[in-house]
């Protein structure tokens, strides 16, 4: 299948333990090599990251947040063009790092052309995180 550049990914987070991290992403490419915009929680259960990843293991932060997330919490992230929105059970996350839940991602997109383009998917890490009731697709 084939997803245009503005698209969205959201789960229904179940548990996190101290082994891991579950979450979402945007403009998804490669396997080995991936690079994605994510937006997941880590294993503690408060922190929440939204960030971007480069091929063989770049990338940063774009925010964080702590909150006390719960099995349930919805996780959803929107990109439209150079503007990524990153939502908690269908509220922008205002908590996140910069306040609004919105960020401007056109300096990112101009200097790493592998984040122009890709599919939603499901992002996370070891064996105790878990997720339900994926989805994603075209804005």
């Amino acid at each position: 299948e084939t997803f245009s550049a503005s698209q969205y990914a959201q789960i229904v987070i179940d548990l996190i333990n101290n082994e891991g991290a579950v979450g979402v992403s945007v403009r998804t490419s490669g396997i080995d090599t991936a690079s994605a915009y994510c937006f997941y929680i880590f294993q503690d259960l408060y922190t929440t990251y939204l960030g971007y990843i480069l091929p063989n293991y770049g990338g940063a932060e774009i925010a964080t947040a702590s909150h006390n997330y719960s099995p349930g919490d919805v996780l959803r992230i929107e990109i439209n063009g150079d503007e990524i929105r990153a939502y908690l059970n269908g509220s922008l996350h205002t908590g996140l790092s910069g306040g609004t839940g919105i960020f401007n991602v056109s300096e990112i997109i101009s200097s790493n052309a592998s984040l122009g383009s890709g599919m939603p998917g499901i992002w996370g890490w070891s064996t105790g995180a878990y997720g339900d009731e994926w989805q994603g697709g075209n804005l």
